[in-house]
């Protein structure tokens, strides 16, 4: 089985936050298909009872990724800004 990267897109992460910021009262939330496939197979989103909910390790990644909000469509999101350290000892494996 391939590894999956924990590493988010601008996209899934705006989904994220979507999923994130939706009261239970309100209706649930529309974001892509495969936008809430892949935050259900990280583990930053449980489907319960037809309505997506985010986790202990989604709530983590949103706060982990607020500092990073600002990155380019398409970009990968990390936990760590650009130049850190970190980063520099194996590129691409830090995910929230």
């Amino acid at each position: 089985m391939a590894t999956q990267s924990k590493m988010l897109t601008f996209e899934e992460f705006a989904s994220l936050l979507t999923i994130g910021n939706t009261r239970a009262s309100d209706s649930p939330p529309v974001i892509p298909a495969e936008h809430s496939a892949r935050l259900i197979a990280l583990g930053y989103v449980a489907d319960l009872a037809d309505r997506l909910r985010m986790t202990t390790p989604g709530r983590h990644g949103m706060a982990a990724g607020i500092s990073n909000a600002v990155a380019a469509p398409g970009a990968a999101l990390t936990r760590y800004p650009a130049g850190h350290p970190e980063l520099e000892k194996s590129p691409g494996n830090y995910g929230f």
